[in-house]
Parts: structure tokens; sequence; C-alpha cells
């Protein structure tokens, strides 16, 4: 149980800390980096 909760804490905070990052890296790069990662095949 204490296993699953730190999963999941860790997931949130790596959540927060991707976004920050992804999107100051689309503020610089504008909005091509964007268009690339939503177009990417499934």
């Amino acid at each position: 149980m204490l296993i699953l909760v730190d999963i999941g804490l860790a997931a949130l905070i790596g959540r927060v800390i991707y976004r920050k990052f992804w999107g100051q890296a689309t503020k610089k790069s504008g909005a091509s980096s964007a268009v690339a990662v939503n177009s990417s095949p499934k």
C-alpha cells in the first residue's frame, strides 16, 4: 500500500516538473514543437 502511494506521489511530482519544463520549452521554441508532439503517430 505504501509503495502505491509512493508511486502516485512520484508520478504527480514528475508530471508537475515535466509540465514546468515542457511549458518553458514551448514558450521558447514557439508552437512548432507542440504541433510535432501532437502529430506523432500512435
